[in-house]
């Protein structure tokens, strides 16, 4: 899967953003990736305005910006993860709110049977985990999703 770019929306030219979670700098003709700063808690970037004002932005709020659009809701991480900043994993907390694109939404869903998949194979949540770049916990609880529709289906 190849990685997308997106400007930052009022840093146009200067800065973009990845699905994957990167920031970048292109304001000098050649792209810097940068290297957030409280990269365990809730990663930020410091971003130049173009005024010489320097302004420290959350990653996960960048990257819905970028590929969702602008929101007063909290942006939240579907495994709970700050350091997984990744489009796939992010969403807009409230009514009606969009929570990602529908081609990222079927990649979740094509992500989790993945993931499935392997678990029925035997492999390590920690290996899966590692795999798929997500935590632990996130693999444990598609697992028991996973075994609680087969057993409403009565397979189990």
């Amino acid at each position: 899967m190849k990685e997308k770019w997106k400007d930052v929306p009022g840093y146009e030219g200067r800065y973009q953003v990845s699905d994957m979670g990167r920031v970048k700098s292109t304001a000098r003709g050649k792209d810097f990736i940068l290297t957030p700063a409280n990269a365990d808690k809730n990663p930020r970037v410091i971003l130049c305005d173009g005024n010489g004002k320097n302004l420290p932005l959350l990653v996960h709020r960048l990257v819905l910006l970028a590929f969702v659009g602008p929101s007063d809701l909290p942006a939240r991480r579907r495994d709970g993860d700050n350091t997984n900043n990744r489009l796939t994993n992010l969403f807009y907390d409230g009514k009606g709110a969009p929570e990602t694109p529908k081609a990222a939404v079927h990649l979740e869903a094509d992500i989790e049977n993945k993931i499935l998949e392997r678990l029925s194979e035997g492999v390590s949540q920690r290996k899966i985990a590692k795999e798929f770049g997500v935590v632990q916990s996130t693999v444990s609880r598609i697992g028991k999703r996973g075994r609680n529709r087969l057993a409403h289906a009565g397979v189990v």
